[in-house]
């Protein structure tokens, strides 16, 4: 079984001006920043489509958004990840647990990072000039998650935790920092 392996394709003809992402604020350098668009054909046809990589920028996935919340029911979720598949007679699967959207492009070791739960606050927050941001892919933070953020931390530097305000993110909140404080600072 392989994890999170590099893509052997990229996603082509996504619309990066397709209403969806501008209607919301973001503005065109940020939506190409992070290679955004929405997908035309396929698995991900009328969805955002956000490219995932690992720590050291191997494209290993795309997720997807639906544009129409009105459309999102269980069997057409809001986020759609890349799933188990075979390929060539080896079974391939995702794990979002292992990886930090974001994470490729930060400059370290960091003297602060910032956590967030999902892809479009690393977008606003990049957009507003804070460009170490991360994301864990929703509200919890796994412990090889926790090793990444204090890997990319400088020893004296500052992991800032900014869940979402649900339940759901209090209680990931309380974890990562449980995870985290022994080897960084948190706040």
């Amino acid at each position: 079984m392989l994890i999170n392996p590099p893509l052997d394709f990229e996603l082509k003809d996504v619309d990066d001006e397709h209403p969806y992402l501008k209607d919301r604020g973001f503005h065109a350098q940020t939506i190409r920043h992070f290679g955004l668009g929405v997908c035309s054909r396929g698995l991900m046809k009328g969805r955002v489509v956000i490219p995932l990589h690992d720590a050291i920028g191997r494209l290993v996935g795309y997720a997807g958004r639906v544009v129409d919340d009105t459309t999102i029911s269980d069997d057409n979720p809001r986020y759609r990840l890349p799933g188990r598949r075979e390929r060539e007679g080896r079974i391939i699967e995702f794990k979002k647990s292992l990886l930090l959207y974001n994470q490729h492009r930060l400059k370290q070791p960091l003297n602060d990072i910032i956590v967030v739960e999902g892809f479009t606050s690393v977008w606003w927050l990049t957009q507003w000039g804070y460009s170490s941001v991360v994301a864990l892919f929703g509200s919890d933070c796994s412990e090889e998650q926790a090793r990444l953020i204090v890997h990319a931390t400088a020893p004296d530097g500052r992991v800032w935790i900014f869940p979402d305000t649900d339940a759901a993110g209090e209680k990931g909140a309380m974890v990562m920092l449980a995870r985290i404080s022994p080897h960084r600072w948190t706040r």
